[in-house]
């Protein structure tokens, strides 16, 4: 029987790139090699497309690892072929898996590009992507739906700029403690549990980072 051809897409530009890239590891080396063919690809933080060898186990990890593709690949798996724009054998593959996390990842966006394709992935579609990504969004929804939604403070970037004072207040308002975090992002990067009021703003800073 002819195998089915799984393209693994990791990394990305996002601040979640490491992560990304450990749980694609993990994917690639449980995927069956009697049923599927894997081709990894991995995206560099500046966008360069990266297709790599298929190697079990992929990456030789430890605990600290926070490992990166570069145009020359990924430790010690070298780049078949490095393009600016998707390459050729996404184009050839029978499903695609998703393991870019947080933004351009996990937004919609790849699945949108995906879609564009006509290639089956793994995952939710662009509307579910985009929607679970958006922590505003996903929360004025479930209130319209009739979940129980905490209280809750979105800070847009132009507010925290030109009045930051009122937007401290209003999170103030909230009652300590409060949990911190970036509207647009995942894993638990940038994430915070503030006790005190005078670090609520160092953790605002934290999340836009993010």
């Amino acid at each position: 029987m002819e195998k089915i051809r799984v393209g693994v897409l990791f990394g990305g530009r996002s601040s979640e790139h490491s992560i990304s890239c450990i749980s694609a590891n993990s994917i690639i080396n449980n995927l069956d090699r009697k049923k599927y063919e894997v081709v990894p690809i991995g995206i560099t933080t500046d966008n360069l497309w990266v297709v790599m060898e298929d190697k079990n186990p992929f990456l030789n990890l430890t605990k600290t690892d926070l490992p990166e593709v570069t145009k020359e690949g990924i430790q010690t798996n070298k780049a078949i072929k490095v393009s600016q724009t998707p390459p050729d054998e996404l184009i050839s593959l029978d499903v695609i898996f998703p393991v870019l996390h947080g933004p351009y990842g996990e937004d919609g966006t790849i699945q949108g590009l995906i879609d564009l394709h006509a290639i089956a992935f793994v995952g939710s579609g662009v509307l579910g992507s985009a929607i679970s990504m958006d922590k505003t969004t996903s929360k004025a929804l479930l209130k319209v739906a009739g979940f129980p939604v905490g209280d809750f403070v979105t800070i847009l970037d132009s507010q925290w700029q030109n009045d930051k004072a009122n937007v401290l207040n209003k999170v103030k308002e909230l009652g300590l403690p409060v949990f911190v975090k970036p509207a647009r992002a995942g894993s638990s990067l940038g994430i915070q549990k503030v006790k005190e009021a005078g670090k609520i703003e160092s953790a605002i800073e934290e999340a836009r980072v993010h």
